[in-house]
């Protein structure tokens, strides 16, 4: 049996078949890092053909597997590049996104942060009261972050709130 997993958080701000592939994505891309392959252009990268991606998520269909890669690399979550030798060769080559590094590791940091993945300390309680945050995962909760960006009409992650 296959298990695939996903961020929920994630999924309630850029979609269900997003947070999959991202997931995904993400996995690869560490696991390419550890072995100190695929590290090109100062970062590392995974590749996939459209067909292997439909083996990977049968449950969806070619047109939301392209329709959630676009909207990654819209939202500067993910990069989508070539170095194939050959240039008959489709393959699509992905790597995260400078930004979507660093939502990691301020998702690792609140980690680690807490005891044993939850939040435990004065420090870290408090400012998930704040947030008004009910997350006992201890992940970000992209939620409150949407709404900012829809009242705000900004960029998703901008400085400038």
């Amino acid at each position: 049996m296959v298990y695939q997993s996903f961020n929920i958080n994630f999924a309630k701000v850029y979609g269900l078949a997003e947070a999959i592939i991202f997931d995904n994505i993400v996995f690869w891309t560490s696991k390419n890092r550890a072995n100190k392959r695929h590290f090109i252009n100062g970062r590392y990268w995974t590749y996939n053909t459209g067909q292997a991606l439909s083996t990977l998520f049968p449950y969806l269909t070619d047109y939301q597997i392209t329709k959630a890669l676009k909207h990654l690399e819209s939202e500067n979550l993910i990069l989508i590049d070539n170095f194939n030798k050959q240039k008959t060769d489709r393959t699509r080559w992905f790597a995260l996104s400078d930004f979507a590094i660093s939502i990691l590791r301020k998702q690792e940091m609140e980690f680690l942060k807490s005891k044993n993945g939850f939040c435990e300390s004065k420090e870290c309680i408090d400012k998930f009261n704040i947030l008004n945050i009910s997350n006992t995962n201890n992940y970000p909760d992209y939620t409150q972050e949407r709404n900012i960006k829809e009242r705000n009409k900004k960029s998703f992650y901008s400085d400038e709130r």
